[in-house]
């Protein structure tokens, strides 16, 4: 009766996230981040989605580097100071790109239906959420959110495109950079 039981909320939380949040929860070395700004995407209602290539590397000495982790964060500016992020690990984004497609397809495809509302979304590990919406007078809007409590960041569905060169230019550059296929195999 007087028994503790372990919880699993945080063992949880850990393996939802990130592994890029779990490499930044590393304890007793030095973190160097590299990043690169590659896009901008502009929002609705005065909001920029900027994307931008992030490259970790831990370092326990002046002389070695020992691990390194990439991928694409996500910045979300808004009027008023609103800010908001979230970070994509590379071995998602190949899968984050082709959802954009699929999305900006399947717009294009019920465009000129009526239909009731509609709603169609891709989401990531850390709970990035990308989609778009329909309304019942064939009024169409995609959006990307940032984690379950962020405002969406709402863009015209026409941006799409644009939004999956963006992603698709950050693969790029981190490939560049030294990102390998293996790379995204380690734990």
């Amino acid at each position: 009766m007087n028994n503790i039981e372990k919880s699993n909320v945080h063992t949880e939380s850990l393996n939802s996230g990130t592994r890029i949040n779990l490499f930044l929860a590393t304890k007793g070395v030095i973190i160097i981040k590299e990043t690169r700004e590659i896009g901008v995407i502009v929002c609705e209602y005065e909001a920029e989605l900027r994307i931008s290539t992030l490259i970790l590397a831990t370092a326990r000495s002046s002389t070695k580097v020992s691990d390194k982790i990439f991928g694409i964060s996500f910045d979300i500016k808004g009027p008023h100071e609103r800010e908001e992020s979230a970070l994509l690990d590379f071995d998602e984004s190949d899968e984050f790109s082709n959802a954009i497609t699929f999305l900006h397809e399947a717009s294009r495809r019920i465009a000129s239906e009526k239909r009731d509302y509609t709603e169609a979304t891709f989401r990531t590990k850390d709970l990035i959420q990308i989609g778009f919406y329909q309304g019942v007078y064939q009024e169409q809007r995609a959006f990307i959110q940032l984690s379950n409590q962020a405002k969406p960041c709402f863009i015209q569905v026409s941006s799409l495109p644009k939004l999956k060169n963006v992603i698709d230019d950050a693969r790029n550059h981190l490939i560049a950079k030294g990102m390998k296929d293996q790379d995204t195999l380690s734990p």
